[in-house]
């Protein structure tokens, strides 16, 4: 055995009788992060941190990489030998451990005041960044925090925002006085001489007015076509629109509308000039008997809901038919589904646990919502999948913290600290997350991958 490799098998810090597992690392990373495929005895007793320090030990050339591990699919968050016990893993078999880049804690990178509440975020557009308050207006960011000005969008709260897929620039908002709206939002642009964010929120324009629901408006999600979207409300009912009946960017609307003006409102936030055209809906669907907090669509056949009555559901669009329905216990506030794996659904509310949800089990079935991810200490107000990493969620609570999480963990990769009040919205961003709350601030946090 190499110098290098009895370093790795416990070093000055393991006693010669020392029970010793003999581990296997495999990595996925690149070529640059492999070390040799050559079984090492490492102290029973090591956790996470003692991996990563043998990992960076064998590798060559040796520099110092904070790893992550995964045993049998869950992520190391206790010694090997107490994963041996809980799996009923013989300490005599060779344990496969897998190390991937861990995930660099969020940095506080901005605080940015608002008039009012901080109700909604989206922060899916590369660059920009844009939130709602409970005044109704507003707000366009650089991803840098530059305030890009604000309009009053909604007579009353604004309670979600999501982009529409698709090269329109679209915005879906929802809000508390009863409609939804789709706005056209410029993608933000430099000048020709130099690096200036040009884009204001004097050219967001309404592009159609959503009308039909007969209550506040709470929640709405895009389909993956960009073509229709869903609203959920107070009524208890879920709404289906056709985008297509707003007209993109640049576009007037079809039938009587061409010389209608744009409606338009400067930095300031003043009135429109002229009402965009009204739409209802092509489809409802009914069956929760309480307030729909959440929605998602994460297919083009398939809508996700939760709902204050307790119970998540799925629906089948085609049918207007829910065919599953989840019982949580306690009333549902929030929502999302993985783009990645569109299966996999996280509920919260009341409960104050993030819920795991497998649409592909029926769900009654014990394995369906089976895992509890347990941490915050008041109720749940947000939950959002990360865009691209299938393991990776954020929730936000009452409880005035962010958590980030690994779903092949039990405790959350990180608690974020900052604001003052509650935390009503949350979501990732181009180069970390943004949190908005009862405190009137927008918070940028920093989540660099190495």
């Amino acid at each position: 055995m190499d110098m290098d490799r009895q370093q790795a098998t416990g070093g000055a810090d393991a006693a010669q009788d020392q029970a010793q597992i003999t581990c296997k690392f495999v990595t996925k990373l690149p070529a640059d992060f492999k070390v040799p495929a050559a079984p090492v005895a490492v102290p029973a007793t090591t956790t996470r941190l003692g991996l990563s320090q043998i990992v960076n030990t064998l590798r060559t050339p040796k520099r110092a990489q904070a790893f992550d591990f995964l045993v049998n699919g869950e992520l190391v968050r206790s010694s090997l030998e107490a994963i041996l016990l809980a799996n009923k893993i013989s300490a005599e078999s060779v344990l496969e451990v897998e190390y991937l880049l861990a995930v660099v804690p969020p940095q506080p990178e901005k605080e940015l005041p608002h008039d009012d509440w901080v109700s909604a975020v989206d922060g899916s557009r590369p660059s920009m960044l844009i939130s709602g308050s409970c005044d109704g207006r507003l707000y366009l960011w650089s991803a840098s925090g530059l305030n890009l000005g604000a309009m009053q969008l909604h007579s009353g709260s604004i309670t979600a925002l999501q982009a529409i897929p698709g090269p329109a620039s679209l915005l879906l908002s929802a809000g508390k006085d009863h409609v939804a709206r789709v706005s056209h939002v410029p993608q933000l642009r430099n000048t020709a001489s130099s690096k200036t964010v040009q884009t204001s929120a004097s050219e967001v324009e309404v592009k159609g007015v959503f009308r039909g629901h007969t209550d506040a408006v709470e929640c709405l999600a895009a389909a993956p076509s960009g073509a229709s979207f869903c609203s959920g409300s107070w009524d208890a009912c879920i709404n289906l629109w056709q985008t297509q009946g707003a007209p993109e960017a640049g576009q007037e609307a079809a039938g009587g509308t061409a010389g209608r003006k744009r409606q338009k409102a400067g930095s300031t936030g003043s009135a429109a000039q002229a009402a965009p055209p009204d739409h209802e809906a092509v489809q409802r669907l009914a069956g929760h008997t309480q307030c729909v907090a959440g929605v998602a669509w994460p297919t083009q056949s398939r809508i996700v809901s939760c709902s204050w009555d307790h119970s998540a559901r799925t629906w089948d669009v085609e049918a207007s038919a829910s065919v599953d329905t989840f019982n949580a216990g306690h009333a549902l506030y929030c929502l999302s589904a993985s783009r990645e794996q569109p299966h996999a659904v996280a509920v919260a509310g009341a409960g104050k646990a993030v819920r795991l949800w497998d649409t592909r089990l029926p769900a009654s079935s014990q394995a369906a919502g089976a895992k509890a991810l347990k941490s915050h200490t008041e109720w749940i107000s947000a939950v959002q999948w990360h865009p691209t990493d299938p393991h990776r969620l954020l929730s936000a609570s009452h409880d005035k913290t962010i958590k980030q999480w690994d779903v092949r963990a039990s405790v959350p990769l990180f608690t974020l600290q900052g604001h003052t009040e509650r935390v009503l919205c949350a979501c990732w961003r181009e180069d970390g997350l943004a949190s908005g709350g009862a405190d009137s601030t927008l918070r940028f946090w920093d989540n660099t991958i190495p």
